[in-house]
């Protein structure tokens, strides 16, 4: 089932008038290097989202690495036609944006008529990491407030009864870190949504962070 399901995404994708690509470069807990390459292509009225394939890098990760791997799978193994691909999205690591021996670079000179874009996500990644100050100050003291919560499995469980006794939307706060920076929002949204309780929990357990919550 899944060899025939895989041989009808190629196969529609090889007869779409027009085709897009995003390729992803993401190390698994092996420590391989996995290429994650995803379609989007025209399959009769719509339009289909597939991943088209997982390819493993085993040694470097140059530019021309990624290029090799994709290119010979592309002509090799499911024979798609470069010519079919107009847009090509990609992250913004060097050996992927690099112009000269990124994979952005040899792409580019060898199918001109493709269109790189910088991935939205990883654009958005770096516009995160210089915030204004007011924004980092008010991250610091989420931070340190979740941490304080969520580092002691005993404030855990009394910060969850205490909002369940007050009736409260949630239970948990939610941890925030550097590398899931997407999340930022989302644990600061719950701290506001929570503000009251989380006063009264560090009113009672006399932490210091408690005076910045009115």
């Amino acid at each position: 089932m899944v060899k025939d399901l895989r041989e009808q995404i190629y196969e529609d994708f090889r007869y779409s008038p027009y085709t897009a690509l995003a390729i992803d470069e993401s190390t698994d807990i092996t420590s391989e290097t996995q290429l994650l390459v995803y379609c989007k292509f025209a399959c009769g009225c719509r339009i289909v989202e597939e991943l088209f394939c997982c390819l493993t890098l085993h040694s470097t990760t140059t530019g021309h690495d990624i290029f090799s791997v994709v290119d010979t799978f592309f002509t090799g193994r499911s024979q798609v036609d470069w010519g079919r691909v107009v847009e090509c999205c990609i992250d913004g690591t060097p050996s992927m944006m690099g112009r000269n021996i990124g994979f952005r670079g040899i792409l580019q000179r060898k199918f001109y008529h493709i269109y790189i874009k910088h991935c939205i996500i990883h654009r958005d990644a770096l516009a995160s990491k210089e915030p204004s100050s007011v924004f980092n100050e008010v991250m610091r003291v989420v931070i340190k407030v979740v941490a304080f919560v969520k580092s002691r499995d005993l404030n855990c469980r009394l910060f969850k009864d205490f909002c369940s006794t007050e009736n409260a939307e949630h239970s948990t706060l939610l941890l925030y870190t550097a590398v899931r920076w997407i999340s930022r929002g989302s644990t600061l949204k719950r701290v506001v949504i929570l503000r009251n309780e989380v006063k009264d929990f560090l009113h009672n357990r006399k932490n210091e962070n408690a005076t910045f919550f009115r």
